[in-house]
């Protein structure tokens, strides 16, 4: 790999009218192709192990009080799982968006906005900062998340509505 490293980083190819890169290439991709057979058997048991944590995070926060972490915590999975429902329908791409089928889109963005509407004023929320063990400083950072999970729902609910409506952009 060091080889290889350098000879893209010299710019060797130029030299050899790429010569070399075609024998790293044929050593490179089937050494790419085995680690896929390994790869993603075990994105999958880490993204399982991922979402049984969350869950566990969820309850311990909720049952200590935690609320903004909570509603943070909780605004985070929900996107994830909205997405995935997304990618799931892999035959969907831009050419075809007013197909995707938001049935199970839809649940999920509600209880996001219904989160997301508590988050609003939890998050300001100077005391709960303080009780929840926030910083002064990291107020701006949760400025930052509100921001961010704001976006996503104005972007998912454009979606929803577009795809409700069959609006051609």
């Amino acid at each position: 790999m060091d080889e290889a490293a350098d000879y893209g980083k010299q710019k060797s190819y130029l030299d050899d009218n790429y010569a070399k890169g075609e024998k790293f290439i044929l050593d490179f991709v089937p050494a790419v192709n085995s680690y896929d057979d390994l790869r993603i058997p075990f994105l999958n048991s880490l993204r399982d192990i991922l979402k049984e944590q969350q869950k566990k995070d969820l309850e311990r926060l909720e049952k200590e009080g935690y609320t903004i972490r909570y509603q943070m915590l909780k605004l985070t999975v929900l996107k994830s799982e909205i997405m995935n429902v997304i990618y799931a329908q892999e035959s969907v791409s831009d050419e075809n968006i007013l197909s995707l089928d938001v049935t199970d889109i839809k649940p999920k963005y509600e209880e996001y906005s219904s989160i997301l509407a508590e988050f609003a004023t939890n998050y300001k929320d100077k005391a709960e900062q303080e009780k929840e063990g926030f910083e002064t400083y990291q107020s701006t950072q949760l400025g930052l998340f509100y921001d961010a999970v704001v976006n996503f729902k104005v972007q998912t609910q454009a979606l929803i509505s577009r795809i409700e409506e069959q609006r051609i952009l």
